[in-house]
C-alpha cells in the first residue's frame, strides 16, 4: 500500500499567516507604548482633574483643612477692566458670590464696541463648588482650589444656551485685605451695606434653573469673538 504525499501548504497561505501575527503583535505594541505615555487616560474623567492638580501642588490638604480654609474664600467679590486699544472699547465686570459652604455664585459681562460701531455683548451664569485643594508654593499665599461647575449659562445677543455635562476647572486663589486675587486678576470686596439684591442683575441666576433652554453648540465661544473684536488679551 503506497501512502500518499501530502501537498505542503502554499506559500501566499503561509505569508498571510506571518503577516496576520506580525500585524497583531505590531497593534499590542503601540497599545502599550500609548497607555504608558498618557497613563490619565485609564482613569474615570471625574479623576482625571485630580491626577493633574496632584503633580503641580506641593502641598495637598487635608479634608479638615479644606473645611477650614473653605469659609476664608466667602464673600461678595467684583472685578472690573476697562480699556481702549485703538478705536476699540472693551469693558468686564465679573462678581462672585462665595458662600462659606464653597457654593459659588459668578455672572461674567463682556462688552466691546469696535471702530466700526459694532457692539458685542456676553455674559456668562454660573454656579459652581469651590474646594481649596493645595499650594504649589508652600511660602506663598496663593491656593490651587478645584471647581466643580454646577450649570453655567451662556447669553450671547438674543442668543441663551447652557453648557452641558459636569465640568471641572482649577482656580489660582489669594485672599488679601480688602480683596482677593484670582487667576491673577484682583476682585476687590463689594460694598454690602447697600442693596445686595443689585450685585447680580434682575432674574440672572433664575437663568441657572430654567428647564426649557437649548443646549450650547459644540466649542460655542462667544467670549473668543469679543476678544478678536476688541483685539485685547484678557484672562
Amino acid at each position: 500500500m503506497h501512502l500518499k504525499n501530502k501537498k505542503p501548504p502554499s506559500k501566499s497561505l503561509v505569508v498571510g499567516v506571518v503577516a496576520g501575527v506580525g500585524l497583531a503583535l505590531l497593534a499590542l505594541l503601540i497599545y502599550k507604548i500609548v497607555i504608558s505615555a498618557l497613563p490619565a487616560i485609564q482613569h474615570p474623567p471625574q479623576t482625571f482633574n485630580a491626577l493633574l492638580k496632584s503633580r503641580f501642588a506641593t502641598v495637598q490638604f487635608s479634608p479638615r483643612q479644606q473645611d477650614s480654609l473653605r469659609p476664608q474664600l466667602a464673600g461678595f467679590w467684583e472685578y472690573s477692566h476697562d480699556s481702549t486699544m485703538g478705536k476699540s472699547e472693551f469693558s468686564r465686570l465679573d462678581r462672585l458670590e462665595i458662600k462659606p459652604n464653597g457654593y459659588v455664585w459668578q455672572v461674567d459681562r463682556w462688552r466691546t464696541v469696535a471702530p466700526s460701531g459694532e457692539t458685542l455683548a456676553t455674559a456668562a451664569i454660573a454656579n459652581y463648588f469651590i474646594t481649596p485643594f493645595g499650594k504649589v508654593d508652600p511660602k506663598a499665599p496663593d491656593m490651587l482650589c478645584e471647581l466643580t461647575i454646577l450649570r453655567r449659562i451662556l447669553i450671547a445677543g438674543k442668543d441663551t444656551c447652557y453648557v452641558t455635562g459636569v465640568q471641572e476647572s482649577t482656580w489660582t486663589v489669594a485672599v488679601e485685605a480688602g480683596g482677593c486675587m484670582v487667576e491673577g486678576n484682583r476682585y476687590h470686596a463689594f460694598d454690602t451695606t447697600g442693596k445686595l439684591s443689585a450685585f447680580f442683575p434682575a432674574g440672572a441666576l433664575k437663568l441657572v434653573d430654567k428647564v426649557s433652554m437649548n443646549q450650547c453648540p459644540p466649542a460655542f465661544d462667544p467670549f473668543l469673538k469679543i476678544k478678536e473684536l476688541a483685539g485685547v488679551s484678557v484672562k
